[in-house]
């Protein structure tokens, strides 16, 4: 047995029964006296969920019902934080216990409680009218955003019904608890959300987020949808690299996302980012297919459009080789195949210096593609593939009735391989 001023460790040696017991007999004089940790016997009771260790220490008119250990941490933080409704509400029952003290890490009661989804303690503590049901810790998550990052919907319910519960207080990321709502894709909890009348849908976080955007980047197409049918909610908006939720889903190959922007009457489909890349460029880029023939399917889609380095998307998708992406630019009535970027590289020429054969051979189909065209360097296409050693586009080049092989410098030699040697690409080579 210990010492009869060493109270904390009397409950765990022996058991609640011989605990009862000795407080009775009065062999524990101090019931406030902490262990090394600082923690008392009621602590202790409260933590471990021993509710009639906790009746019999309460009994005592000198016990400190909010004494906390070196970590702050409280009897009724403990019992919170452990699931221990039993001992919670008893603490609860005595006027002179906080419910609003938190540990040095800032975690409430109702933050432990809700971040664990237990829904009748969370329910406990909202009904003692001094609870600030808003204190966050110091990595500022309130139990309302905690709650709902940790997916625990009823408690969100719970939250919301409050007046006094703030639904727009952010973290120190700048996300509000609609973000998490819409990041995780919980369709019922941002329904919950929207209810509020003070609820801000478009608030935006450190990196310029809405929670649509956020819903956008992350695939969520049915919180998408709900967001879009309030006209507070700005589809155009631009987040972070001024990107907007159309930007965001276009470059994820979110296509489910991407049709329901689309449905917007208001969605600008070709508003820019920092970089002037629209979403088609930005889907084109990533090589996103799905997305691109949602995009061109739309007359008011520029499919020429250039980015800050005059890159149009066809630039992006001959550098890939994406053969399909390509098929669905050239189909466009009003596509510019021939179009320089801003180191006078066309889509061919850009194609012959990334070793793509196969969309070297589609763009040469094209009378409006011009095979002579000049570049960086004032190199052709042929002069690029005789460099690169791609006898195969070399060949389909010279097949262009329109080809010019008399090449502008010396510098465009066939590499020695295939069995040619070193030189300017001839005839000789289509035999």
């Amino acid at each position: 047995m210990e010492s009869i001023d060493n109270g904390p460790l009397v409950w765990d040696a022996e058991g609640e029964q011989s605990a009862e017991e000795l407080y009775r007999s009065r062999r524990v004089v101090n019931p406030s006296k902490p262990d090394t940790a600082g923690r008392t016997a009621l602590l202790w009771g409260a933590k471990g969920g021993h509710d009639q260790v906790v009746e019999v220490i309460l009994r005592r008119l000198d016990v400190d019902p909010n004494a906390s250990g070196f970590d702050g941490r409280t009897p009724l933080l403990w019992a919170a934080k452990n699931g221990h409704r039993e001992v919670v509400q008893r603490l609860l029952g005595r006027h002179d216990v906080n419910p609003n003290t938190g540990g040095i890490d800032g975690q409430t009661p109702l933050w432990c409680a809700a971040a664990k989804g237990y829904n009748e303690i969370v329910q406990l503590l909202l009904g003692r009218e001094d609870l600030d049901p808003n204190l966050s810790p110091s990595y500022s998550q309130t139990p309302l955003s905690k709650a709902t990052n940790a997916g625990k919907t009823d408690v969100v319910r719970m939250l919301l019904e409050r007046s006094n519960v703030n639904p727009n207080q952010p973290d120190n990321s700048g996300r509000a608890p609609l973000h998490y709502a819409a990041m995780r894709g919980e369709h019922e909890v941002v329904s919950y959300f929207l209810r509020r009348n003070d609820v801000r849908p478009d608030a935006t976080d450190l990196r310029g987020l809405t929670p649509l955007m956020t819903a956008a980047e992350y695939g969520r197409a049915e919180v998408v949808g709900l967001l879009l049918e309030r006209r507070d909610v700005d589809p155009n908006g631009p987040g972070y690299d001024n990107q907007t939720a159309l930007c965001f889903a276009a470059q994820q190959g979110k296509v489910a996302v991407v049709h329901k922007l689309l449905g917007r009457g208001d969605i600008d489909p070709d508003q820019a980012d920092s970089a002037q890349r629209t979403p088609l460029p930005l889907a084109t880029q990533r090589g996103k297919g799905d997305v691109v023939k949602v995009l061109l399917d739309r007359d008011d889609v520029n499919p020429n459009w250039p980015d800050n380095r005059g890159r149009a998307p066809l630039h992006y998708a001959s550098e890939r080789g994406d053969v399909e992406v390509v098929d669905f630019l050239l189909r466009r009535n009003d596509i510019k195949p021939d179009t320089p970027d801003g180191r006078g590289q066309t889509p061919l020429l850009t194609a012959a210096e990334s070793y793509q054969g196969k969309v070297v051979r589609i763009l040469l189909e094209r009378g409006d593609v011009n095979p002579n065209k000049l570049g960086y360097q004032d190199q052709t296409a042929l002069c690029l593939a005789s460099q690169r050693g791609e006898v195969e586009v070399v060949k389909g080049l010279l097949g262009r009735g329109d080809i010019n092989p008399d090449l502008p410098d010396r510098t465009c030699l066939i590499a020695p391989d295939e069995g040619h040697p070193p030189g300017p690409p001839t005839m000789d080579m289509m035999k």
